[in-house]
């Protein structure tokens, strides 16, 4: 079952945000991977809400497995030269990338996170896994700034990506 809150920023998302709905589906060009391309007909659980502010965040455990291919920045210093991590302009603004596997899980687990844009509760995000400290800055200098100041905390997200962007 989908809780209202989910329905309804979804909803909401789609209607006032639609390029963004349109990349929350589909198959994730980096990072933790679905193994297929998810459609809303796969988000039917028994979610649970784990926060609720400044965002709310919902998970539920999967019938399906998926990749884990994203880590902390801080695991990744652990298993690699941080040199290994790089900015990427993402479709969601700028984002960590590293091109070397530090470990490959899988999970069960999908998460959701909503927030708040205007004045509507839309989805930020659906992926695989628990969720990570999201980039605080909005443009690829900014971030890298923050990346070769070492001042990003250690848990943000690092996404693995297997081709040359």
């Amino acid at each position: 079952m989908l809780p209202n809150e989910i329905r309804n920023a979804l909803k909401a998302t789609r209607k006032h945000l639609p390029g963004h709905y349109k990349t929350l589906f589909g198959e994730r060009e980096a990072g933790s991977r679905w193994g297929l391309e998810l459609t809303p007909d796969h988000l039917h659980g028994d979610w649970i809400q784990i926060l609720d502010k400044p965002v709310q965040i919902w998970q539920m455990e999967s019938h399906l497995t998926f990749e884990n291919q994203c880590w902390t920045i801080a695991e990744v210093a652990a298993f690699t030269d941080i040199r290994n991590v790089y900015v990427f302009e993402g479709k969601h603004g700028p984002e960590l990338r590293t091109k070397i596997m530090v470990g490959s899980t899988t999970t069960n687990t999908v998460t959701i996170i909503i927030g708040v844009e205007g004045d509507q509760e839309v989805v930020y995000t659906i992926h695989p896994g628990d969720p990570m400290t999201p980039i605080q800055v909005s443009t690829a200098k900014e971030l890298q700034e923050q990346l070769d100041n070492s001042s990003l905390d250690p848990n943000t997200a690092v996404k693995y990506v297997e081709r040359s962007d």
